[in-house]
């Protein structure tokens, strides 16, 4: 996921403001559905980076930045691995095993951990 551009993080800012959707979308010539989704998009980002900052290898922050597919993090989580590095000892079969996990995503998951460290 790329950063906000200056555009959606100015009609995020309206609404942190307190701005009512039809006004913004009046402002900005969108739809109230549009910004909701802008504002939702960029409070999304706002909050992987936050996560990041502080635990690189979060699985939550991976997944709301883009990094990593939603179901892909959720069975990670099921299975209770909250972070990269709890990938440490398991093999590639391992994580296949898991659902929704397939070759390719758990061989990018060993490359996110490489790249980690």
């Amino acid at each position: 996921m790329k950063p906000p551009s200056d555009r959606n993080r100015a009609i995020a800012a309206r609404r942190a403001e307190g701005v009512v959707l039809p006004a913004i979308a009046a402002e900005f010539k969108l739809s109230k559905q549009r910004v909701r989704q802008i504002v939702e998009r960029v409070e999304r980002y706002d909050r992987a980076v936050a996560i990041l900052r502080f635990e690189p290898s979060n699985l939550e922050g991976l997944g709301l930045i883009g990094k990593i597919p939603r179901l892909v993090r959720i069975s990670l989580q099921a299975s209770g691995i909250e972070r990269l590095e709890d990938l440490d000892g398991m093999s590639l079969d391992d994580l296949v095993r898991l659902p929704n996990i397939g070759r390719r995503w758990a061989t990018m998951l060993f490359k996110l951990c490489a790249e980690l460290k």
